[in-house]
Parts: C-alpha cells; sequence; structure tokens
C-alpha cells in the first residue's frame, strides 16, 4: 500500500495505542481587518486524513478516530448504521454537527479499507 510521507504528522502502527496526542491542526481561518463587516478570511489550509485498517466487524458505532474536545469541536470517524463510514464533524463549539456517509467497500486481496462517494 502506498502511504504519501511528504508532510506526514503521525503514523501508528499496529498494534497502535488506544489514545496518542493529536498533531497541531493549522490555522483554517483569521479575522479579515480588511473587510467593513471584521468578517474572516479563509486561509485555504486543509489536511488529509488516512487510515488503512483492519476490522472484525462493521458494527455500527465502532469508533476508528475521535478528536472531539468536551465542548464538542473536532471530528469523529465511526461505523454508522449498515456498515457506513461516518465522519462528524463540529467547527465551533456552539456549532449544529455535521455528518458525512462513505460506502465501505472491503478489498480482499489486500485487506484495505477504501473509501468510495455515495
Amino acid at each position: 500500500m502506498f502511504v504519501a510521507r511528504d508532510g506526514l504528522l503521525v503514523e501508528i502502527e499496529s498494534p497502535g495505542p488506544t489514545e496518542t496526542d493529536a498533531p497541531e491542526m493549522p490555522i483554517f481561518l483569521e479575522r479579515d481587518s480588511d473587510r467593513h463587516d471584521y468578517g474572516t478570511r479563509d486561509l485555504r489550509a486543509g489536511f488529509t486524513l488516512e487510515l488503512s485498517v483492519r476490522l472484525e466487524s462493521l458494527d455500527a458505532g465502532l469508533v476508528l478516530l475521535d478528536n472531539r474536545m468536551e465542548n464538542g469541536k473536532g471530528f469523529c470517524v465511526r461505523i454508522a448504521r449498515h456498515g457506513t463510514l461516518e465522519r462528524s464533524e463540529v467547527a465551533q463549539p456552539a456549532a449544529q454537527q455535521r455528518s458525512f456517509y462513505c460506502e465501505i467497500r472491503i478489498m480482499n486481496q489486500c485487506d484495505e479499507i477504501s473509501l468510495a462517494r455515495q
């Protein structure tokens, strides 16, 4: 399996710890003092999350990755009902949760899980 190494911040080999510190996230927005409404400027920053896992089952509720803080801010990747993959996120503590669902395809020849848009 090919893993992009340029800019790689965390790699956890199996069997890994059940918890680990997350790397510092990039700053996505900043206050734009040039705007009359003092809105935000999109800094066009982002990150890629790549997971390669072997699962015993696709039971709903199985958490693969969860970096949410006590105030709910952050994201969670878990198995949803019907064996789909759910990524839910909250950008601001008072914001509404957004969820995205993907179909999981199991590739028997290499035991990889890949994601495809629904």
